[in-house]
């Protein structure tokens, strides 16, 4: 809403008018309306901020946990358990579900890059010749996945073909939930579905 409004106001050139043709003065929003609109925008953007460090500090004590118990994987499946039981719950922090913001997720992407690339050794590169046969067989593999998985959710889930789609695909869990967004996917099931991909490829 903010931003349709603020690019409405940038393109119709009418100081708070939401629409992309100057109304008349009779149609025009007050300067009260104008001013509970840019201060519903400032709540948007703050709120995020108190919500994103709740849910962080709620997926910390959920690890902790998890490493208190010696369940495998921690910190990565305590905080993931902690904090979707608390969204499925419907918990709301300032009236918002637990979570961390698209864009906010993206600054962690490169940390998990660095993690995994920094794994790697020439031990690891001397070993890849001998992979050609499970890389061969992942060529065949991951087409069919993702196909069958499409199909079972639109036919039997009855998810349109974008949605079905992208919820089929086998990795990438964050990037394919923006591409599938940007396509017009259902966002809900896309994330459920890719989520319960992760969850199950973890724990299983």
């Amino acid at each position: 809403l903010c931003e349709l409004w603020l690019k409405s106001f940038a393109r119709s050139g009418d100081r708070g008018h939401p629409s992309e043709v100057v109304a008349p003065a009779s149609a025009r929003p007050s300067g009260r309306k104008i001013m509970q609109v840019q201060r519903y925008c400032s709540r948007q953007v703050a709120a995020p901020l108190p919500a994103m460090a709740a849910s962080m500090a709620i997926g910390a004590v959920g690890g902790w946990l998890a490493h208190l118990l010696g369940a495998p994987l921690p910190m990565l499946l305590g905080s993931l358990i902690a904090v979707a039981g608390l969204s499925i719950a419907g918990v709301r922090i300032m009236g918002r579900a637990p979570g961390i913001p698209v864009k906010a997720r993206f600054f962690f992407v490169p940390v998990i890059g660095v993690t995994i690339g920094g794994a790697f050794s020439p031990d690891i590169l001397s070993e890849a010749a001998g992979w050609w046969p499970s890389l061969l067989a992942l060529l065949v593999y991951i087409p069919l996945a993702h196909f069958a998985g499409a199909q079972i959710y639109r036919r039997l889930g009855g998810l349109r073909p974008v949605t079905a789609y992208y919820a089929a695909v086998p990795g990438g869990l964050i990037e394919v939930i923006a591409m599938g967004e940007e396509a017009g996917a259902d966002p809900k099931p896309l994330v459920i579905l890719q989520f319960l991909r992760l969850i199950l490829c973890i724990l299983l």
